[in-house]
């Protein structure tokens, strides 16, 4: 749960129903290995179904047939649907530069991993006035704040670049890490 604290397209910002004060809600973008889920799911059904004393591909791809193949791709399109949705909701408005294929980066990435994070001060973690409710103890400091590059710049960038304009920026309140 985040506040809109400050608005910098006061046109898109009306046309999106925002406005300074607000109360948003934001989905983590990131996939927590959704995409990784779903292929390593399939790739255990399909060796699963291999007929036995057949010998395994070398190469590690393991064919999939019918139902099976369809529910594969329904699985992959709904996490690209996710994956679409979450982005084309983040609180930037994209331009839609063909020098860029009419794509952004939707983040700065991280800047330490899972295990580094954890063994940090909490708090050093840049979660002071950020309510955190976890069902996982250590994903209170996985995914907290300090754990991941600036936006700033990465927003600065694109934005010199043409490829997205500001639209708002919103400081967190709550957070739910599941």
């Amino acid at each position: 749960m985040q506040v809109v604290e400050e608005i910098y397209d006061a046109a898109q910002a009306f046309a999106w129903g925002m406005r300074r004060g607000q109360i948003a809600f934001m989905i983590h973008t990131g996939s927590r290995g959704v995409g990784q889920h779903v292929g390593t799911k399939w790739i255990d059904r399909a060796r699963h179904r291999w007929p036995v004393g057949v010998r395994h591909p070398d190469a590690g791809i393991f064919a999939l047939h019918g139902d099976d193949a369809a529910a594969y791709v329904a699985a992959v399109h709904t996490a690209a649907n996710y994956a679409f949705l979450n982005r084309l909701l983040l609180l930037a408005k994209g331009l839609g530069n063909p020098d860029w294929l009419s794509s952004a980066s939707h983040g700065a990435g991280r800047a330490l991993r899972r295990f580094d994070v954890t063994h940090r001060d909490p708090s050093a973690l840049g979660l002071d006035g950020v309510e955190c409710i976890t069902l996982r103890p250590e994903r209170l400091v996985e995914e907290a704040p300090a754990a991941y590059k600036p936006i700033a710049p990465v927003v600065d960038i694109q934005v010199e670049a043409g490829v997205g304009a500001r639209v708002a920026r919103l400081r967190p309140l709550l957070t739910f890490k599941g």
